[in-house]
């Protein structure tokens, strides 16, 4: 996928982090319920108010910003790769030498 603008990358990265963080919140919140330990109940359980917090966090970013997340096409680790010469004019983004790529 071509970047064609910082904030453009930034939504992308930002989506992306918001993703996983939902997916570790399901997890905790899973696993806290199959625990058979009390101490380990508790200590899932706080992770997931934790994690719960974190995506009220990254809500209201998106909401700072006017966007909303978007839906990475693979669910995937992502790289960002493109031409850092240092003699290069501009940076890889605003020249549209960046992409995302698939780890």
């Amino acid at each position: 996928m071509q970047v064609k603008n910082r904030k453009e990358l930034f939504v992308l990265l930002l989506s992306n982090v918001r993703q996983s963080t939902e997916r570790s919140a399901k997890l905790f919140q899973e696993l806290s319920e199959a625990a058979q330990s009390p101490e380990i109940e508790e200590a899932l359980s706080a992770r997931t108010f934790v994690t719960q917090k974190t995506l009220a966090t990254l809500d209201e970013a998106f909401r700072l910003i006017g966007e909303k997340p978007v839906n990475p096409s693979k669910p995937t680790s992502r790289c960002l790769r493109g031409r850092f010469s240092p003699g290069a004019r501009g940076d890889p983004i605003t020249r549209g030498e960046a992409h995302l790529c698939t780890r």
